[in-house]
C-alpha cells in the first residue's frame, strides 16, 4: 500500500467517525485534544517498551493493536492540523451550530486569567460576572443572561 493510499485510509476514517462522534475529540477543548494525543502516545510507548522500543518489531507482532493506536494518533494529529488550519471553537449552544471565529470582535467575555489545569477565567462584558471553564463557549453556557 502506497503513502498516499494509507495517508487516504485514514483521512476517510477520520472523517466517518468526526461525523459520527461530533467532533468529540476537542470537546473539552485545547487541553482536552493534547490528552487525546498524549493518551494514544502513552499506549504506543507502552506497547514499545516491551519490544525494547522497537515500534517496527511492534508494529509487525501487532502486540495489543498498535497499528490502530498508531492509526488514531495520525488521525488525531491530522484533526488538529485541520483545526489550526481552520481555527475556531465549536459552538455547543442552544439554537446555534457551527464556528465562531477567534476574531469575531462581539464575544460576550474577556478572558482575564488561566490556571494550569487548562480552565480560563472569563468575564461578562455585560455584568462582570467571572466565570471559570475550559472554553469561552462553556463559560457562555454556564452564565448567560435571560433575554429582556
Amino acid at each position: 500500500m502506497s503513502l498516499k493510499s494509507v495517508a487516504m485510509t485514514i483521512v476517510e476514517t477520520v472523517e466517518r467517525k468526526d461525523k459520527e462522534y461530533g467532533a468529540s475529540w476537542k470537546k473539552r477543548g485545547g487541553v482536552g485534544a493534547y490528552m487525546m494525543l498524549a493518551r494514544k502516545w502513552d499506549r504506543i510507548e507502552n506497547i514499545s517498551k516491551g519490544q525494547h522500543y522497537d515500534i517496527f518489531q511492534a508494529l509487525s507482532d501487532n502486540t495489543g493493536d498498535v497499528r490502530d493506536d498508531v492509526r488514531d494518533l495520525v488521525g488525531y494529529l491530522l484533526l488538529v492540523l485541520d483545526h489550526m488550519e481552520n481555527p475556531g471553537e465549536e459552538v455547543h449552544l442552544p439554537g446555534y451550530s457551527g464556528y465562531l471565529p477567534p476574531d469575531v470582535p462581539d464575544k460576550p467575555f474577556t478572558t482575564e486569567g488561566h490556571r494550569g489545569d487548562g480552565n480560563n477565567l472569563y468575564k461578562c462584558k455585560e455584568c462582570s460576572k467571572e466565570v471559570w471553564a475550559r472554553t469561552m463557549f462553556e463559560a457562555m453556557k454556564e452564565h448567560h443572561h435571560d433575554p429582556a
